[in-house]
């Protein structure tokens, strides 16, 4: 019997190599990617299968424009044209856990604004993955194993039986265990899945898709970022990625200024800067770091306890409906619930220096010799420390406390297609009506460990210092193995942790009893774990769209016109009950509604070359947990997008590509790089108490700052550039795919201070973590015949130019003219107020205070303005070859039904590049050479 796949799939039959020419994308029905005005590729099953792209962050090996943004929770989080995107697509749906190829068809990803079929999509794209089904008439089994270095050990199977006319089935399984170069770093997944196809009748089918997911991974920070400049110790940028390589990457003007305010030429000797560090030269710092043991495997710290997991469920179904030929119906739905659950050392990655505050440090190689007193009782190991070694060699230190958080995401989602085909007026026409519901109910609590429930005051809120005081650990100690003994403090039932829920004293369902009302002793107990911060949020979003595509000219002229309008409502509650108590609630009850128009044309000049543009909007439902400093939710991140180029196809289809100029505008681009002393100028405090949410942020003399949240809206990002995709199968022996992509992201406009009107975001300034330049070049050489018949052997080879890391700015003080005595400032504000005193060690990104004393200094001079001073750090470019090689065959005979077996050897990174990059805010070292061996028998 004939069965005729409905329009709503998309079918690998007709993929040549690593070239796919049918998409779903542009409408959520089958069409040809040549005909349609949109920049698609598709990541078939030879590149997944060839390339190891198990992962999300992976495709950035085939895909030019995609840069893995080396988020440590997830591997979903990845850059677009250099726009952050942080969610990818399941068969449309929203999806929180994470993706493996196992149960994966196909990946399409498409570039550009275009929320008309994606539904909540991101400017610079997004990738769609196309689940594996049930399949008639295809009953098979696989087994396949992987190893390899680096502890790797991976194994799947995927079982599909017919098991009548009308009911199939698929099983699938992974199991994928394995380690990195970086020091306790780890992953282990495992998850199962089973499909279920039903068919009724030739016109009616169901699909079922019931997922299970277990993850687990451990995901030290990317890098430690330098913190030992804080007050004027050393110097360092604020920052500045503290390894040896970064030095070769630092201009000579920011290491001159380094040298100078470590020497004290730069501001004297008023700084309480530490003298005996003698940085003079860039070889000096790379001593610094190098004597505190740094190197590109340790480099962020990390822990054998460091857990992150997320576990969880994803069921999916949809039923498929011809009525005629011409008309047909999908609705699918699917529901997922997600749990997090982290377990990790809290601001680890920051480094210090300190040689006048680490009184208490405990040292593991040197007997107990103190009577312990009341405030350090707590730890029978804990000093009286008096650093005098630190007189000859200062070492930075880090502040190892434990934190866990617990995270929640439920959400339900339902997609409704209505595709009409009819032809008028010879054209060929399809109308498409779509309906889309989410919802979203997510919930982040966080806990972090305090010295003893004593610390804790009445209505839950503690000071940093509770922590801060007591767990500092010499780098060099840590990493040369001197400070081995993470017990003291570890996160374990043995030192019994502490999570306070009790919700009888508080109006939220997340709460930390106040002092009197567990049993702990703070002297023999000090591992208790208060309540640092809860979050909860409900998202609703409502949509629909219409769209049309035509063609017109025999298929010379294509076009797609459509608009999708969205319905978003928010309401979430935040507290930040460490720095505000519990009483400090901020809730939040937002709308929003967005039409999102899509307007695309393509036309074939003949049968070679054809041109198309588009014009498309996008939106991104709000989460609820992008928060500004007053407690605020900041608004859905909206995109405008234009694409232009050329589509080809040559040789009789077998040179095909497309060449795309794109200019994207990002609103509301929701980042968190905006250092504290510019968000302190962006919400200044006013005082006169109300009871409001922001009355407490921070007190009137500068000398505070606990904001609800660090996000800040009204920054727009524009990204702007060229891709170029080719690919080339002369034959069924060879297959090669080239791809590049130049994109310029930068930050295009800003909030307005409120004292000067100048923007917080410079005009102009690049977008951290991004490079401009990328490019990937994929071949693959089958031999069909002769002594090597059913061998194959290819190569991946990516470049990634270099990176810019971000904007670091410089402690260089306000006009010369401001005097260090606070006596005479108006209200004798201290001498430190916002850090506009040269030399004070702190960053200097925004200075002075013209709101406050408009035209004047603080000796009441006529004020010239403030000044600052910053260093763009860009870090370094790299190139990484990947070889493989394998054979395949049938076991036994060469008749159709002996089982087939497949092997392959593959080398990631040959030639063990280590090279230094930037990658979202941070800067990491690409992993190291690896090779694997993979085997496959199918029966």
């Amino acid at each position: 019997e004939l069965y005729i796949l409905p329009q709503f799939t998309v079918s690998g039959e007709r993929d040549r190599g690593y070239y796919s020419g049918d998409t779903l994308a542009g409408t959520r029905t089958n069409q040809m990617i040549k005909d349609t005005p949109m920049t698609i590729s598709v990541v078939n099953q030879d590149l997944m299968e060839d390339l190891n792209l198990t992962e999300i962050s992976s495709l950035e090996k085939v895909v030019a424009s995609i840069q893995d943004e080396g988020e440590a929770y997830s591997n979903s989080v990845v850059r677009f044209r250099g726009l952050l995107t942080r969610n990818q697509l399941f068969e449309f749906m929203q999806r929180k856990l994470g993706q493996n190829s196992y149960n994966v068809e196909r990946v399409e990803v498409i570039r550009g604004a275009n929320s008309l079929v994606y539904g909540q999509a991101a400017p610079g794209g997004k990738a769609n993955y196309l689940a594996k089904k049930a399949e008639f008439g295809d009953d098979e089994t696989e087994f396949r194993t992987e190893i390899g270095e680096n502890n790797l050990h991976r194994v799947s199977i995927d079982y599909n039986q017919q098991i009548n006319d009308v009911m199939a089935i698929r099983f699938m399984s992974i199991y994928d265990e394995r380690e990195y170069d970086q020091n306790f770093k780890s992953k282990a997944l495992n998850g199962q899945t089973l499909a279920i196809s039903y068919r009724p009748t030739e016109k009616t089918q169901f699909n079922l898709h019931l997922e299970r997911y277990f993850e687990e991974r451990g995901s030290p920070r990317n890098s430690y970022l330098d913190r030992t400049g804080e007050y004027g110790k050393t110097g360092i940028l604020e920052d500045l990625p503290a390894t040896p390589d970064v030095v070769d990457f630092l201009s000579a003007d920011a290491l001159q200024y380094m040298i100078n305010y470590n020497d004290g030429s730069l501001f004297g000797s008023s700084t309480s800067r530490v003298p005996q560090l003698n940085i003079n030269s860039a070889e000096d710092l790379k001593n610094f770091y190098e004597n505190a043991g740094i190197n590109e495997d340790n480099f962020g710290y990390g822990s054998p306890d460091l857990i992150r997991e997320r576990y969880g469920i994803f069921i999916m179904g949809d039923v498929t409906h011809q009525f005629t030929d011409n008309l047909a119906l999908k609705t699918a739905f699917a529901h997922e619930e997600y749990n997090g659950f982290t377990q990790q050392l809290a601001t680890s990655g920051d480094i210090f220096l300190s040689a006048t505050s680490r009184a208490g440090l405990r040292n593991p190689n040197q007997e107990v010799n103190s009577i312990p007193t009341a405030a350090n009782a707590q730890d029978p190991g804990y000093l009286i420390y008096d650093g005098s070694d630190l007189a000859t060699m200062p070492s930075p230190y880090i502040i190892p406390t434990w934190e866990q958080s617990h995270l929640t995401d439920d959400t339900d989602s339902v997609r409704t297609t209505l595709s009409w085909n009819k032809n008028i007026l010879d054209s060929k026409q399809q109308f498409i009506l779509g309906l889309d519901y989410d919802r979203r109910e997510s919930t982040d609590v966080q806990f972090q460990q305090v010295l003893g429930s004593a610390n804790i005051n009445a209505d839950g809120s503690w000071s940093s210092s509770s922590y801060r005081a007591r767990d500092y650990v010499l780098l060099s100690d840590y990493h040369n193995g001197g400070y081995t003994d993470f017990q003291f403090f570890n996160f374990t039932n043995e030192v019994s942790p502490n999570f306070n829920t009790n919700t009888n004293t508080s109006n939220s369902r997340y709460n930390a009893a106040s002092p009197g009302e567990e049993a702990i002793n703070s002297l023999t107990n000090p591992n208790y774990y208060a309540l640092r911060r809860s979050r909860e949020a409900v998202v609703d979003t409502k949509a629909v769209w219409l769209a049309n595509q035509g063609s017109y000219k025999r298929g010379r002229l294509n076009t797609l016109l459509g608009v999708r309008f969205d319905y978003i409502d928010l309401e979430a509650e935040s507290l930040e009950i460490q720095s505000l108590g519990r009483d400090k609630s901020s809730p939040i009850d937002d709308t929003y509604t967005e039409a999102s128009p899509s307007l695309g044309a393509l036309f074939w000049a003949n049968k070679s070359f054809g041109v198309f543009a588009n014009y498309a909007q996008s939106i991104e439902s709000p989460t609820g947990w992008a928060i500004n400093p007053i407690g605020e939710s900041v608004p859905a991140e909206t995109g405008i997008g234009f694409e232009g180029g050329v589509k080809f196809e040559l040789l009789e289809g077998k040179l095909s590509g497309q060449l795309t100029f794109f200019d994207i505008t990002k609103e509301n681009d929701s980042l968190t790089s905006l250092p504290t002393p510019a968000l302190m100028r962006l919400y200044p405090y006013v005082g006169g108490l109300t009871g409001g949410p922001n009355d407490v942020l921070y007190t009137n003399d500068g000398a505070s700052f606990s904001p609800y949240g660090r996000n800040v809206a009204g920054i727009d990002t524009n990204s702007s550039g060229i891709e170029l995709d080719v690919y080339y199968n002369p034959s069924s022996n060879l297959s090669l795919f080239l791809g590049y992509a130049f994109s310029d992201a930068l930050f295009k406009s800003g909030p307005k201070d409120p004292a000067t009107g100048g923007n917080l975001v410079e005009d102009g300034q690049r977008v951290p973590g991004t490079a401009q330049h990328n490019a990937n070049f994929t071949a693959r050489y089958n031999f069909n015949e002769g002594a090597l018949k059913g061998w194959h052997v290819g190569c991946n080879l990516k470049y990634r130019s270099k990176s810019y890391y971000n904007r670091l700015y410089a402690d260089v003080g306000s006009d010369s003219r401001y005097t260090t005595s606070g006596s005479a400032r108006p209200g004798g504000i201290g001498a430190n107020f916002f850090g506009e005193d040269p030399g004070d060690g702190r960053t200097d990104a925004l200075d002075g205070r013209p709101d406050l004393f408009p035209n004047v200094d603080f000796d009441g001079n006529p004020f010239l303005g403030a000044y600052t001073e910053y260093f763009d750090i860009w870090l370094g470019d790299s190139f990484q070859t990947g070889l493989f090689f394998g054979w395949s065959g049938r076991l036994f005979s060469n008749e159709n039904d002996a089982p087939r077996y497949y092997f392959q050897v593959a080398a990631d990174n040959l030639f063990d590049e280590r090279a230094l990059y930037a990658s979202g805010n941070h800067a990491r070292y690409t992993d190291g050479r690896r090779i694997r061996f993979k085997a496959t028998i199918k029966f």
